[in-house]
């Protein structure tokens, strides 16, 4: 039976109707997924582009935040930074450290090697995103409208409470635990530690940089030789907020006991004692600093010794601050309070003189990282960083102190009116103004052929002791209020950075190597030396001082053979024969400068200064600082720096 054939509409529908072919539907496939490429390509854009937004409003909220804490704490400061004269009111201290370390330090060590002054300033030097990171800033300060906030044992408080003449509460297990506090006046100090590294600490030990701080921090790699330098490469800024609470005190000092808890481990509590694997003198206040955010000194300079809260009036004296130590040197003296640091950072510029380090004078080697008095030029030793306690491990307060993290600079200047600013000519007629801040500072120093170096002003936020720094990235001498170097012979540190015990030379104080010096504008040229021999101390600092040295009955003088201040446990007769160079030799008198009498014959007066056994390392008014912040976040490849200043001096 044949097939009936479809007629009418129905058979022209069904004849009309096709579909696409193999070719069209690929064609349309590729357009389709073109369009969802670009579709998701201009997404990715977009939220690379949030997030890129989100990463920098989320930097510059850390930023403001840091920088808002800084301007506010300085803007309370308690004094003005005017040497001598505060420690008479009673009203706290203001000092700077300045570390080695430049703003364009990391430049140097990590670029090409052997770079001269002139090819520093070419594209062979590429500039590092690290500034200035080793610096730190420390002062009292008045609390705002919100007090300070501090943890403290709860025996401290228990036995503040006591009436006067009561017995005191002993330590327990009961009453360690931290309790919080408020007070209106505290002393602040900020201070920079690199990150611990876990290369070659398979425990993961969060003390293991605290035990060997030289070497156990992520380093940096150069860029000209591919080898790894002794440069951090991550830093984190701490911020310490010390509670000034004299009315704790019973019986003239904080409350102090031994405590052996129910898992064995035995605790002892606010006194002044070595840790575990630390160096001893060096070390001796930290475990103290974990257990307590008071403002703390020694009762007495021997180990094992208790403490005692800070008055504003205490802090005015060096020793009884943060991290201020008093180390043996010479015939069994002590030197004037210095910071307690960790070991030097051993990087050398290849273009320097031979053996000259970024922050040493002498090659070191193992007797120089075991002896504490060579603990001059580092970061403050870590162990004054909040973390868990290295002995009992009961209170963890690790990263309670933190500011801010992924820290790239922490730069701390003073105003120096008087360093002078040069106008550079190069050989293409470009012109360029320098200051001590800038590599191309060396260049003006010392012209090349073709190039015109010129005065063309002075003043600027500089590093304290910012000739030092000249001298050894520069080859070339310069000189300021700040500055810290003189042209007398022998000596290339100024007399008052000397006096202080801030510099120090023990053995004999002849230079061991000559640089050319051209005291512009003059034409004038002869050798001054970069460096003198046994150099054991350099600490240079801006501070407020402590005027009652003169008559703390305490002698404070040279060495014979040494140059440079220290405390003398003996008195000044016998074998010590204590001489002070700038003054003649001795006999040395005690507190000559207060005594009513012309004790150096000089016929310049009575207690006149040089008489004076000490000296402000930088005996100037302070006009202004400026603190310079740079954070960086990892993972948006992005980093930014605000800064902050405060003018002190107005006149």
């Amino acid at each position: 039976m044949s097939q009936a054939k479809l007629r009418g509409p129905r058979a022209k529908l069904i004849t009309a109707r096709g579909g696409f072919t193999l070719v069209e539907v690929l064609v349309a496939t590729v357009v389709t997924l073109l369009m969802m490429v670009s579709l998701a390509q201009v997404f990715k854009l977009i939220g690379d582009s949030m997030k890129q937004g989100r990463a920098a409003l989320e930097l510059n909220s850390r930023l403001r935040n840091v920088a808002y804490r800084i301007q506010l704490d300085l803007n309370n400061c308690t004094v003005t930074p005017r040497p001598g004269s505060e420690s008479v009111s009673g009203a706290g201290y203001f000092k700077i450290y300045d570390g080695p370390l430049t703003d364009y330090s990391y430049g140097m060590a990590i670029g090409a090697a052997a770079l001269t002054p002139l090819a520093r300033l070419g594209t062979s030097q590429s500039p590092s995103r690290f500034g200035d990171v080793d610096d730190t800033l420390m002062f009292t300060s008045r609390a705002g409208d919100d007090w300070f906030v501090g943890k403290v044992p709860l025996f401290v408080l228990q036995n503040a409470a006591l009436p006067a003449g009561s017995p005191s509460i002993p330590v327990t297990n009961a009453n360690t635990e931290l309790v919080t506090i408020t007070a209106q006046h505290a002393e602040i100090v900020l201070f920079v530690e690199p990150l611990v590294t876990n290369e070659g600490n398979p425990n993961r030990d969060p003390s293991y940089l605290v035990l060997d701080p030289a070497n156990n921090f992520s380093k940096l790699t150069s860029l000209a030789t591919g080898a790894e330098t002794n440069l951090p490469s991550s830093f984190r800024l701490h911020y310490r907020t010390l509670l000034i609470r004299p009315d704790l005190n019973f019986g003239g000092e904080l409350p102090s006991g031994t405590v052996t808890y129910s898992d064995g481990q035995t605790v002892t509590w606010l006194t002044a004692r070595p840790g575990i694997g630390v160096p001893a003198r060096v070390c001796d206040m930290a475990i103290a600093h974990q257990q307590c955010d008071l403002s703390i000194r020694r009762v007495n300079q021997t180990v094992n010794s208790t403490v005692a809260a800070n008055s504003l009036e205490d802090l005015a004296n060096p020793s009884n601050r943060f991290a201020h130590i008093e180390l043996p040197l010479v015939a069994l003296n002590r030197s004037m309070p210095v910071l307690a640091l960790s070991p030097k950072l051993d990087i050398r510029y290849a273009d320097a003189e031979p053996g000259i380090l970024l922050t040493d004078d002498s090659s070191p080697t193992a007797g120089d990282r075991a002896n504490p008095a060579n603990y001059q030029s580092g970061f403050i030793h870590p162990a004054y960083a909040l973390r868990s306690d290295p002995v009992s491990l009961r209170d963890d307060r690790t990263g309670e102190d933190i500011l801010a993290s992924d820290v790239l600079a922490f730069d701390v200047k003073g105003y120096d009116p008087s360093v002078t600013l040069y106008q550079v000519t190069d050989s293409s007629s470009q012109v360029t103004v320098y200051s001590p801040n800038d590599p191309g500072y060396g260049l003006a120093l010392l012209p090349p052929t073709g190039f015109a170096s010129i005065a063309v002003g002075t003043g600027d936020f500089v590093d304290i002791g910012w000739g030092r720094k000249a001298q050894a990235h520069f080859g070339a001498f310069a000189a300021g209020q700040l500055s810290g170097v003189q042209t007398v012979a022998g000596t290339p540190f100024t007399d008052s950075l000397y006096q202080s015990g801030l510099a120090f030379q023990s053995g004999g104080i002849g230079s061991s190597t000559a640089l050319t010096y051209h005291p512009f504008p003059t034409a004038a040229t002869h050798n001054y030396p970069i460096y003198s021999a046994n150099l054991q101390l350099f600490q240079p600092s801006y501070d407020t001082w402590y005027s009652r040295y003169e008559g703390d009955g305490v002698l404070q003088s040279e060495f014979a053979g040494s140059r440079g201040i220290q405390r003398f446990d003996a008195s000044a007769s016998g074998s010590l024969s204590p001489t002070q160079s700038w003054r003649g030799t001795g006999p040395y008198i005690i507190d000559a400068g207060t005594d009513g009498i012309d004790n150096a014959g000089s016929g310049a007066g009575v207690d006149d200064l040089s008489e004076m056994e000490t000296s402000a390392p930088f005996p100037m008014d302070l006009r202004g600082v400026k603190v310079t912040i740079r954070i960086e976040d990892p993972s948006a490849r992005t980093f930014n720096q605000m800064t902050v200043t405060k003018e002190f001096v107005t006149q």
